[in-house]
């Protein structure tokens, strides 16, 4: 089984200021591939993205994002899905952060088979970091895209 995971975050902020002044640029790229018994592969996608949070002021911020993916066995040529929203820093300490963010989100799909699908999603989510001094920050995130697919699904 080959399994290559690349995740980078990126932040941007004053040497002296605290947090609610950041501005946060954060990219991911993962590449899944497996293979079964006899070489045969089960598995081939690629995903990655990037976001941007801006703080608003101490408490809101708000955000934009771009994801995309492709998968062979699902026949997925391309998913793009961007979305944007606000949060709210409801724990702001030294070591210690917890945010909640909503917003909504587009996903449009492009498959071999020739099937296009457009859906419309609610954001929701949750964001929890805590960092000891000498150790690299440890955290858990919950996300929810619940899907209202739009009237014109393009076969």
């Amino acid at each position: 089984m080959q399994h290559t995971d690349i995740h980078a975050e990126f932040e941007r902020y004053a040497s002296h200021q605290p947090r609610q002044d950041w501005s946060i640029l954060h990219l991911h790229l993962r590449q899944q591939r497996c293979a079964g018994l006899k070489g045969v592969t089960t598995a081939n996608s690629k995903r990655g993205g990037i976001n941007y949070n801006l703080n608003m002021n101490k408490r809101m911020f708000v955000f934009g994002a771009v994801d995309l993916e492709t998968d062979q066995f699902q026949e997925l040529d391309l998913r793009f899905v961007p979305s944007g929203g606000a949060g709210y820093h409801a724990i702001v300490h030294e070591n210690t952060s917890f945010d909640l963010f909503g917003g909504v989100a587009a996903n449009r799909e492009f498959f071999s088979t020739g099937l296009q699908r457009t859906s419309a999603e609610i954001l929701l989510g949750e964001e929890l970091v805590h960092s000891c001094r000498a150790a690299r920050p440890l955290g858990r995130s919950w996300y929810s895209f619940p899907m209202f697919p739009m009237a014109a699904t393009i076969a």
